[in-house]
């Protein structure tokens, strides 16, 4: 089955080539190189079969923390906001690895994420939301990576 998110859409062709152009790089446990997930392509087979393992649904998120609203913030802050995102996460069946997400142009820092598996997309989408974030990544059983905009730019 095909999940459609039609939660809004970008106007701002910019921001999109951004959030598409971005690496999501993953550190899977006993695994020598992160993987790399990229929006509209494959799911790498090592973090599709670690998803598989910990999500009921099939699906996992990347959320971020930093730079609500695609606004640079300094590392103090961005740290602080992590640690919210972290306390958020400690409940029964969600397990997440950390991310970070290199930018594909411009002078972009790098931001620092989650892989989460054991939400519903209902919360998924809340907790992007609650972080002040433009979109999250969903990576659906699969598919190719799928990026959500959870506002109108």
């Amino acid at each position: 089955m095909r999940i459609a998110y039609s939660l809004g859409m970008t106007n701002d062709l910019s921001l999109d080539a951004a959030f598409s152009s971005t690496r999501y790089e993953i550190d899977l446990p006993n695994q020598q190189a992160a993987c790399v997930v990229r929006i509209a392509q494959p799911v790498p087979d090592a973090l599709t079969a670690w998803i598989a393992g910990y999500s009921r649904s099939g699906t996992a998120w990347i959320i971020t923390a930093d730079n609500p609203d695609a606004a640079p913030c300094d590392d103090a802050f961005n740290s602080a906001r992590r640690w919210a995102l972290d306390a958020m996460l400690k409940r029964p069946g969600v397990r997440w690895l950390a991310t970070q997400h290199r930018a594909g142009y411009h002078n972009w820092p790098v931001e620092h994420g989650r892989l989460i598996t054991g939400l519903e997309t209902g919360l998924a989408l809340a907790l992007g939301r609650r972080f002040g974030q433009l979109a999250v990544v969903a990576l659906p059983a699969g598919q190719p990576a799928q990026l959500v905009w959870l506002t109108r730019v």
